[in-house]
């Protein structure tokens, strides 16, 4: 019987399905006047019929929910679905499938599109029976064979409905649709804003996107997005084919005999483009040809609200949310007013911006530094001998950070010492030679000696590199430096203390006029992004900074160090975003006030 095995295939398709009856009429009352039963004719259906007489006075599919009460041992309360669709079984009759759905009421809309898709194939088995066999005597005693068209489609639509990935679905359907009928190849490609993507070609589960091959087939299918029904092309009128370039090419390059272009579309909207080759010369017939693409069309109703489904539930929440909304919007301009109630809420929204004030903050980068930093330089020529600390290590005012080789110098001080001992002998000689001019010469010598010999303690004690006071080193580490030479004034570390800093701000030369000092803002640190901490504007714009095209200000403001919160560990070079409060605006100054200033400096730019 056509009708019971529709309906043993239908409920194999929808999950969860518990009892399914088939009426030809609306006026039935038992299962008795049922024309198919699922899972069989034992079952209970008084729940199923008392869905007819709504469904007959409304005209329209009747959804109901009905819960089950729990077991002892189970409280979970099963929620179930009872429907009601209408059918057309003939001309004369309209009929309706009732079923009971373990599901929730969020999936009534996934069920009742099921079901519109097992109407269409109900439909399709019934437009192959002969007219004298439509009535229901007729309709129980005869089955088209597997062969038959219509267990083809059923056959397409159920494999493509078993897969959960969409691009596995995608897959699926090309393949199945070239062993169906006699095509050399089966491309699908889905509708990406104004372009075609390839997603599937059958008998082929990688290939490279970049290839004429797969560009050409994306221009064909672009070529025919916007033509319902589908065009066939033929090889011999392959000159003929100036406006569809991307065909022409395919014939030529593939070495085809014909195709078959056709997209396949949900509420008139084109969701994907199918291209079906034919390589055999015999099917470069046109008659052929138009049955082909007329079983195409006929499968094109059912796969295009099927890839439309899998294309939904693939999408993320964004993009759901955006689709929905641009369908709520057309939906709005549709209607009986066209755009006005669209406008008409625009101008008002924009209207009450202007009288709406809320608080108007600067937004800048903002980065820590220390409010004193003290430079560690080499106090002369020279070459790295030790390293005790590094940067990010903290350090006590007078600790030794880095020694200097002193062995030159240790050297020079013996050579001095030397040459203090020859004068002081020599002074001694002339004294007693009583030579007192010669002694003054030498006498004068001795001091000299002396003096370098201080120069050379001096530099002796500034060797060793100490910290000028007490903080953090955030600059310089010498341990991978050992033996390199530094010269003369060369900065080696910088320190900065730990209880004090200050924030520089990045000021934008457009937003340079909104502060002054004294302001307060706020400051959060992308190290501690859950505390906020206040802000005093001290300098504003004390040098400007050149970045690209954009001209920025370094503005200064202090934190009050005894109001931080005890676990909040600041460190020079922090970054963050810094916010500074100017006053009140409105929300319609906030929105456009920048524009507003553009067209300022353009329009004073074209005035005389």
């Amino acid at each position: 019987m056509i009708i019971q095995n529709w309906l043993d295939q239908l409920c194999l398709m929808i999950p969860n399905v518990q009892v399914a009856i088939v009426v030809d009429h609306l006026d039935a009352r038992s299962h008795q006047q049922a024309m198919a039963c699922w899972p069989n004719k034992t079952i209970n259906t008084d729940v199923l019929f008392k869905q007819l007489p709504l469904l007959k006075a409304q005209g329209s599919p009747v959804v109901s929910i009905a819960k089950q009460s729990p077991a002892e041992s189970n409280k979970t309360i099963i929620e179930k679905l009872v429907i009601a669709y209408p059918l057309s079984l003939s001309n004369a009759s309209a009929g309706a499938v009732l079923i009971e759905v373990v599901a929730k009421a969020s999936q009534q809309s996934i069920l009742l599109q099921m079901l519109k898709w097992g109407h269409s194939w109900l439909q399709l088995l019934l437009q192959h029976v002969d007219e004298n066999e439509q009535n229901t005597g007729a309709l129980q005693a005869k089955a088209p064979p597997p062969e038959h068209p219509s267990f083809i489609y059923f056959s397409i639509v159920q494999a493509v409905l078993a897969c959960a990935d969409h691009q596995q679905a995608l897959m699926t359907l090309v393949n199945k649709i070239v062993t169906c009928w006699p095509f050399e190849r089966v491309a699908l490609g889905v509708v990406n804003g104004q372009d075609i993507e390839v997603k599937a070609i059958s008998h082929s589960a990688h290939f490279d996107g970049r290839s004429n091959l797969i560009v050409n087939m994306s221009q064909a299918m672009a070529e025919v997005k916007d033509t319902p029904g589908g065009i066939y092309f033929s090889a011999s009128e392959c000159d003929e084919l100036a406006s569809y370039v991307g065909h022409q090419r395919l014939l030529v390059d593939s070495d085809i005999s014909a195709l078959i272009s056709l997209p396949l579309q949900d509420n008139d909207q084109t969701v994907a483009v199918l291209l079906c080759e034919f390589k055999d010369k015999t099917h470069d017939n046109q008659q052929l040809a138009s049955q082909y693409l007329a079983k195409l069309n006929i499968l094109a109703g059912l796969l295009g609200p099927l890839i439309a489904l899998h294309q939904r539930g693939n999408q993320s929440v964004s993009a759901h949310f955006a689709g929905r909304s641009r369908a709520r919007l057309t939906g709005l301009q549709q209607g009986k007013f066209g755009r006005l109630p669209l406008i008409a809420g625009f101008i008002l929204l924009l209207g009450l911006t202007g009288f709406i004030n809320t608080d108007f903050r600067v937004a800048t980068e903002a980065t820590i530094e220390g409010r004193i930093q003290r430079a560690v330089v080499a106090p002369f020529d020279g070459y790295i001998d030790m390293a005790f600390a590094r940067a990010g290590e903290l350090i006590q005012q007078g600790e030794a950070i880095a020694q200097l080789d002193d062995q030159p110098l240790q050297l020079e001080k013996q050579g001095w010492l030397s040459k203090k001992e020859e004068y002081q002998n020599q002074y001694r000689q002339e004294l007693v030679s009583l030579n007192h001019a010669q002694a003054q010469i030498i006498k004068a010598q001795i001091a000299q000696a002396e003096i370098q010999i201080a120069q050379v303690d001096s530099r002796l004690q500034r060797a060793k590199l100490v910290s000028p006071l007490s903080g953090v080193i955030i600059e310089g580490d010498l341990s991978r430096s050992l033996g390199a030479p530094v010269e003369r004034g060369q900065v080696l570390f910088e320190v900065a203390p730990l209880d004090e800093y200050r924030v520089v701000l990045k000021v934008h030369e457009q937003d340079i006029a909104y502060l002054q000092k004294g302001q307060t803002g706020s400051l959060m640190l992308k190290a501690y992004p859950k505390q906020s901490i206040p802000l005093i504007v001290e300098q504003v714009a004390i040098v400007y900074e050149q970045e690209g095209d954009y001209t920025w200000y370094r503005t200064e403001a202090s934190i009050d160090q005894d109001n931080l919160p005890s676990d909040m560990l600041l460190r020079p070079g922090m970054e963050g975003l810094g916010k500074i409060e100017v006053g009140e605006k409105s929300l319609a100054w906030l929105g456009f006030h920048r524009l507003v200033d553009w067209f300022r400096l353009w329009f004073w730019s074209w005035t005389p």
